[in-house]
């Protein structure tokens, strides 16, 4: 999500249920709360989720996740928000929700990463870069944690109060089990650490299983979760 000439930009996946194969769309919400209509404005030929908006020297980023390319590719805004262009790719390997933050001059992404037979979400790899653009270089240490709790991100790492905080996927009970937020204690090209400080949850009712990923800005919170759709519905689920 970003905040933009009065406007906050919602960039999510969606998921069409002729082609299984996710996509990112976009909507807008006003001053006063008024939603616009969910539009279309990335696809490709692999499944696309978990997009990530950078702010980069003037120009507006997007970060998307491609596990199914086996890569992390860059694109940038030709016009924000409807037309995207691939501007780089910057890691070779199939990362799983990257997220990518600026710390003390360099750029990091954490990610989601299948190593030592785990799953997407119980191992944590991290790579770093001298720009936006590169070189990335993994973490000698990937994956620098493994835990179903605590690896898999779950939206933009924050500053506040001079510390760094990272929402994390929970997945010890399944995917979209619960949220976490850790304090990033250390973190360089080549150490990595963490401290959990609160668990998240919320009822809303017995189809939802659980928060998915938490992001904001200027104001407003957004909190996506996993759920049965049918349930959703007041249909029973087979």
């Amino acid at each position: 999500m970003i905040f933009r000439e009065g406007m906050h930009h919602v960039f999510v996946e969606e998921l069409p249920y002729a082609t299984q194969k996710g996509i990112i769309s976009h909507v807008s919400i006003d001053a006063r709360g008024n939603l616009s209509r969910v539009t279309p404005v990335l696809e490709c030929a692999h499944h696309l989720s978990y997009p990530q908006i950078i702010e980069h020297e003037g120009e507006i980023y997007m970060l998307p996740e491609a596990s199914a390319s086996g890569a992390l590719d860059l694109y940038k805004a030709k016009r924000f928000p409807y037309r995207w262009a691939h501007a780089a790719r910057l890691i070779d390997a199939p990362l799983h929700d990257a997220t990518l933050f600026r710390h003390d001059g360099r750029f990091y992404i954490t990610a989601g990463m299948q190593a030592l037979r785990s799953a997407s979400y119980d191992a944590l790899g991290i790579y770093s870069a001298p720009s936006l653009f590169g070189p990335w270089t993994p973490n000698p240490g990937n994956p620098v944690l493994v835990d179903g709790r605590f690896s898999r991100p779950a939206g933009d790492v924050y500053s506040a109060d001079g510390s760094l905080w990272r929402p994390i996927q929970n997945g010890t009970r399944g995917y979209g089990a619960g949220l976490e937020i850790a304090r990033i204690t250390a973190i360089d090209a080549t150490y990595f650490a963490q401290e959990p400080v609160a668990s998240h949850a919320f009822a809303a009712g017995r189809a939802a299983l659980g928060p998915h990923t938490l992001n904001w800005a200027a104001g407003i919170e957004v909190v996506d979760y996993f759920a049965n759709g049918a349930e959703l519905l007041g249909r029973k689920s087979a």
